[in-house]
């Protein structure tokens, strides 16, 4: 993994770290993200010629929690305005 990666994986851990107590979008998305990770992964080892990557397991993971996190900001956002 490059540098960018490794950057957003702390940007991850910081959303991570904020949306700690409940179910939210947050954990939702690493977990999807782990679980599609995975999946395509174990295609990759079954289908392809490269066999099973753990940076595709983390990059999906990634994604998907920045994914969640932009959601959550939403929804906080939205709640905000709509206190006003």
């Amino acid at each position: 993994m490059n540098i960018f990666w490794i950057i957003l994986a702390c940007v991850d851990a910081v959303f991570l770290l904020i949306f700690f107590k409940g179910q939210n979008a947050v954990w939702g998305g690493l977990i999807m993200g782990a679980l599609t990770g995975l999946l395509v992964a174990g295609g990759f080892a079954v289908f392809g010629d490269s066999g099973f990557v753990w940076v595709t397991v983390a990059k999906w993971a990634i994604g998907c929690t920045l994914f969640g996190a932009i959601i959550e900001v939403i929804i906080v956002i939205d709640r905000h305005v709509k206190a006003e």
